[in-house]
């Protein structure tokens, strides 16, 4: 310690005729005199120090590696995970609902009526009526693949890139809509602040299951780069320890995307998929 104080010491007290010599050929001594000062702060601080260097341990080899939250795939793969074709799950959310039975009935059957009033008027052609009245007869068929692939493949199509984000789940917040219907919300993390998802869903008593600490995985979507770019799709996210997806929207193709992600964890270790939960140890 008192040898490296002392060559801080001459280190030092050569700097003021350092300085002058800079002052007269800047070009030729300002390198020389920034290392000198430099490797005088270096032995100052390995020489005067109270062991933990220039760091605190913490930030240096000691800490355990970050889990990698968000994992880019390729736009082929997110094609693949939200698919042309409308799933099962997809077909039962458009059916199971009063609303939306009653949206679909009533643009098959009253849809052909008002067009074959207007074709009597002369308001359209009859070709233009023929077309049109049976495109709102088979309507209930071809609603629900539109409406898959506008969420889907269509997405994928006006995005630049694609990424899972593995998380765990921090707030679990349950509210009431307009219509008295009880609402889930998920905040989804990495366990900082700068990346964070919401999703919400409809309560369901398998929602029980869900707790905070949980692992949580979904698929998002971006378009553009840099300042500019913006989400295009946080899909509804996937609890690899309940075998539960959450979300207002089945987005996914489930067992593709359960493949993605068992591929996915293979190849990045740090992934994690097992519960993070208080019960973990349990």
């Amino acid at each position: 310690t008192m040898a490296a104080a002392f060559s801080v010491r001459s280190l030092l007290a050569a700097a003021p005729h350092r300085a002058r010599c800079r002052a007269r050929a800047p070009s030729r001594h300002h390198p020389q005199a920034m290392r000198l000062t430099r490797l005088a702060f270096l032995l100052l601080c390995a020489g005067l120090g109270d062991g933990r260097g220039l760091g605190d341990g913490r930030r240096m080899g000691q800490a355990a590696s970050p889990r990698r939250a968000l994992v880019p795939i390729s736009l082929e793969a997110a094609r693949l995970v939200l698919g042309p074709n409308p799933t099962r799950e997809q077909l039962q959310y458009h059916w199971a609902s009063f609303g939306s039975v009653f949206e679909k009935v009533s643009i098959t059957w009253f849809g052909p009526l008002i067009l074959a009033y207007l074709a009597d008027g002369a308001i359209i052609g009859p070709i233009q009526a023929t077309v049109a009245g049976t495109m709102a007869a088979t309507y209930f068929v071809w609603g629900p693949a539109v409406a898959a692939y506008s969420r889907g493949s269509l997405l994928v199509t006006r995005s630049s890139s694609a990424a899972l984000f593995f998380g765990q789940i921090s707030a679990v917040e349950e509210s009431v809509d307009d219509s008295n219907a009880r609402i889930l919300e998920l905040v989804i993390d990495d366990g900082t602040p700068q990346v964070r998802f919401i999703i919400w869903a409809p309560w369901k008593s398998e929602y029980e299951a869900i707790d905070v600490g949980k692992p949580a995985c979904l698929l998002v979507l971006r378009a553009g780069y840099g300042p500019f770019a913006k989400t295009n799709l946080v899909s509804e996210c996937y609890l690899p320890g309940e075998g539960l997806y959450f979300g207002e929207y089945p987005d996914l193709n489930r067992q593709e995307f359960e493949l993605l992600i068992s591929s996915v964890a293979e190849e990045h270790p740090g992934i994690v998929l097992s519960d993070a939960g208080p019960d973990a140890g349990d």
